[in-house]
């Protein structure tokens, strides 16, 4: 299986949005990084306080969604248990072919992996210290719900840019990101996007 058909090459780091079911069966989706390494392998780097962890590692599974969408990288990034409103509505997934997780329906693409080794590390970054999960995933399948290429819009990034800052509690660019993304999508998107970060930011 060739992931580089999604654009995840060995070695790149990609932004995706992870999807895995609670213990109570309700979805998870949280937006990171992922790792190619080739062979039909990935690796995610998870910190181990999180639902995600707890999820692959009770579950063994997860859906990797490739997403265009930067209301819904936002959304999943600031919202979810122990952070506010739920991350994901149940009618926003559906459950994956070959493993137990669920997958973005507005996703374009996605793969469903299933977890192959582990590692516990202590990383240390400008953020501090914290407890990493280094997760080695196999993929099993990949679909593809919409076709392809779609042209790249800066305000996309941006997006995906104020989502890691902002879940990162990092509010001094939140201005540049917004003057970004309001030069480059669409008004109703950009507007949907500015009163959800006001919103977030109580201003």
């Amino acid at each position: 299986m060739d992931l580089s058909d999604i654009g995840i090459d060995k070695g790149s780091l990609c932004e995706v949005i992870v999807t895995t079911y609670h213990e109570d069966g309700s979805p998870n989706a949280a937006p990171m990084g992922v790792i190619g390494m080739g062979r039909g392998r990935l690796m995610l780097r998870v910190h181990t306080n999180t639902d995600t962890w707890e999820n692959i590692r009770r579950g063994g599974s997860c859906v990797i969604n490739i997403v265009f969408d930067p209301m819904l990288f936002l959304v999943c990034s600031l919202h979810g248990r122990h952070k506010g409103p739920m991350e994901v509505e149940t009618r926003r997934v559906k459950k994956a072919s070959s493993v137990n997780a669920p997958y973005l329906v507005d996703a374009h693409a996605y793969l469903e992996a299933e977890l192959e080794s582990c590692k516990s590390v202590q990383r240390e970054d400008a953020h501090g210290s914290a407890a990493i999960a280094e997760i080695t995933m196999v993929a099993r399948g990949i679909e593809i719900l919409s076709p392809f290429p779609i042209a790249p819009n800066r305000g996309f990034f941006a997006a995906v840019e104020l989502a890691i800052a902002l879940s990162r509690r990092e509010t001094r660019d939140v201005k540049r990101y917004m003057d970004i993304i309001k030069r480059t999508l669409g008004a109703g998107e950009s507007k949907r996007i500015e009163e959800f970060v006001n919103e977030t930011l109580g201003t």
